[in-house]
């Protein structure tokens, strides 16, 4: 007979086998583009802890290795939402609320101005050019337009979207979001030494906050310029995922307006799936930012609590390249690679042009 002790050992155990595995895996790795980061080449050639951590991920998430085993998945998951969110909380502590309000105004008009066209042309593309389903159009214009992944998910249930249309939308805002990580600082040296535009390296933050598909590679792309350009693009793009909420609300409407959706579809009201998912860690975000505003932190907290920051960081991105699989796509089809592809080069050009009107 089975005590209450033994039932209880029984259930940490099972936890510990599913959970462990993944996160030891995306520390591990985390540990190595820590290390590997130190070294002189590194830091010259703009390959920060961050940058190194989600290219390890990837080549390990693309191979036919280990890695691939089901068991990880699950710390992978943690890591990549759960540790992910608890990182950009943490960054708040190297905020106050004066660089936020420096930002404000103009990061919040950009940012709105660049969700708004990105997702009407993704939805024009979408239906006039490719020919795709609604479904997937929309997700694949969300994550573009918004936050990446975390909008994909929260928009999925809005519209009752298909599990494999969200893998593959997940899969382009990422692949497309990656390259614009690695990208970007390159751009910008390259523009301080020919001068094309003049930018700041505020101004940039704000460019990469605005246009940029995921937190996680906003923060990897402006911390590869300076400090403070990643502090402008952080700023931003938490304004950019705070706008996640009405997005989601007015997305029926929207949709009923352009009659993407039939008149049973639209009129379906399962609270269980239409839920509206509120992105709290923005929220929290600011509020920790506050805090760090109004209150002196002993110097030998915030470090720790800095390095602590930075490690969970690079789990997060870790498990980001691990889930980042090319062959999704691959299997997809060309139509959803070239309209992600399509809302990429809008972002890189058509948000440049806006953050250069707007300021």
């Amino acid at each position: 007979m089975m005590t209450h002790t033994d039932s209880s050992n029984a259930h940490t155990e099972n936890t510990l086998h599913r959970y462990v595995p993944g996160l030891l895996l995306c520390a591990t790795l985390a540990t190595i583009a820590m290390l590997l980061s130190k070294f002189a080449w590194m830091q010259n050639h703009g390959l920060s802890n961050l940058t190194t951590a989600i290219l390890l991920g990837m080549i390990a998430g693309n191979s036919h290795a280990v890695f691939q085993h089901r068991g990880l998945e699950r710390g992978m998951l943690i890591s990549k939402q759960t540790l992910l969110r608890a990182g950009i909380i943490l960054y708040g502590l190297r905020l106050s609320f004066r660089d936020i309000q420096q930002l404000g105004g103009t990061a919040f008009a950009i940012d709105a101005i660049v969700l708004g066209t990105t997702f009407a042309i993704a939805l024009f593309l979408g239906k006039k050019v490719f020919a795709l389903e609604d479904k997937l159009t929309v997700l694949i214009g969300a994550g573009s337009s918004v936050c990446g992944a975390a909008a994909i998910m929260a928009t999925s249930p809005v519209i009752k979207g298909k599990s494999d249309d969200a893998s593959i939308a997940i899969s382009g805002v990422m692949i497309f979001g990656t390259l614009s990580m690695l990208m970007y600082p390159l751009v910008f040296e390259w523009n301080r030494h020919v001068q094309f535009i003049p930018l700041s390296t505020s101004g940039f933050g704000i460019y990469v906050g605005s246009t940029m598909h995921e937190v996680a590679q906003v923060i990897v792309a402006g911390k590869a310029v300076s400090d403070s350009a990643g502090d402008a693009a952080v700023i931003t793009k938490m304004l950019r995922v705070m706008m996640l909420a009405p997005f989601l609300l007015l997305l029926p409407f929207v949709l009923r307006l352009l009659k993407k959706h039939n008149t049973k579809a639209t009129s379906q009201t399962d609270s269980s799936e239409s839920r509206i998912e509120i992105p709290w860690f923005a929220f929290m975000f600011i509020a920790v930012a506050a805090i760090n505003s109004v209150l002196v932190i002993p110097t030998e907290i915030r470090a720790v609590l800095t390095n602590a920051d930075n490690f969970i960081l690079c789990m997060s991105m870790v498990a980001l390249g691990l889930s980042t699989k090319i062959s999704t796509l691959r299997q997809a089809g060309i139509k959803p690679v070239l309209l992600a592809m399509s809302l990429w080069l809008w972002l890189i050009f058509g948000g440049a042009a806006i953050n250069y009107v707007c300021k």
